[in-house]
């Protein structure tokens, strides 16, 4: 994954480019407000609009020239029941033209409920036992979504992955974002020498696992490009 220093000339000053793309990508880190809590409706816990809809009707479109199409919804058990936890989104044809790549974007929602809360202040740190980093990691977003996307458009000149999330969605994006890269899930099929980029955009972003655990991935050079940490 790409990092930027904290002393990087993008920074001091903050580059327009950069700019753009932190508030295009926090935007799409907005999924929690796309969420359904109302207890009462019969879409409790799901997304409040279908994938077809979900920019335009939820408004993240609006002033943003960076087009893209939900794919695929992203769904959690939580307490033994199905939730709405996030998506994945490529661009079309027209936001590739102006973002310069065809990107593949996971958007993972943050704190909503109250299990998401009891989760947030979970702040133990436990063993990460056989899922990190030894053998194959247990993919966050399936393994086939990624090997599909990028098989489809691995002959396009540029292919981008990006993750983002808020809060607890930052904590999931940053172990998604490992994942695909340990697991080589960022790898066109048939081709293990090229890859494509992995960036993170995260906000609220609360710490996950300790020194011991960032060692394996420093070696690997997976780093986030952006880190926006909660307020202390």
């Amino acid at each position: 994954m790409e990092a930027v220093d904290p002393t990087d000339k993008l920074l001091h000053p903050l580059d327009l480019d950069l700019r753009h793309y932190i508030i295009h990508y926090l935007e799409k880190a907005a999924a929690g407000d796309i969420f359904n809590g109302n207890k009462e409706s019969k879409g409790y816990k799901f997304s409040l609009y279908p994938p077809e809809g979900l920019f335009a009707t939820s408004a993240l479109e609006v002033g943003n020239p960076y087009k893209y199409r939900v794919t695929n919804f992203i769904y959690a058990v939580v307490e033994n029941e199905p939730e709405w936890i996030g998506y994945v989104a490529v661009t079309t044809n027209e936001g590739t033209t102006i973002l310069g790549k065809r990107d593949i974007l996971v958007s993972w929602r943050g704190t909503v409920t109250k299990a998401d809360l009891d989760d947030d202040l979970r702040i133990t740190l436990v063993p990460t036992r056989e899922s990190f980093p030894r053998e194959i990691l247990k993919p966050l977003v399936h393994v086939g979504q990624f090997k599909n996307k990028l098989t489809k458009y691995q002959n396009e000149q540029a292919i981008s992955i990006t993750i983002t999330g808020h809060s607890l969605g930052s904590a999931l994006a940053t172990l998604n974002a490992i994942d695909i890269v340990y697991n080589g899930c960022n790898k066109p099929t048939g081709n293990s020498d090229n890859f494509f980029m992995v960036t993170g955009f995260v906000t609220a972003y609360p710490q996950v696992g300790d020194q011991s655990f960032s060692k394996p991935y420093l070696t690997n050079s997976i780093r986030f490009m952006i880190s926006i940490p909660c307020a202390s």
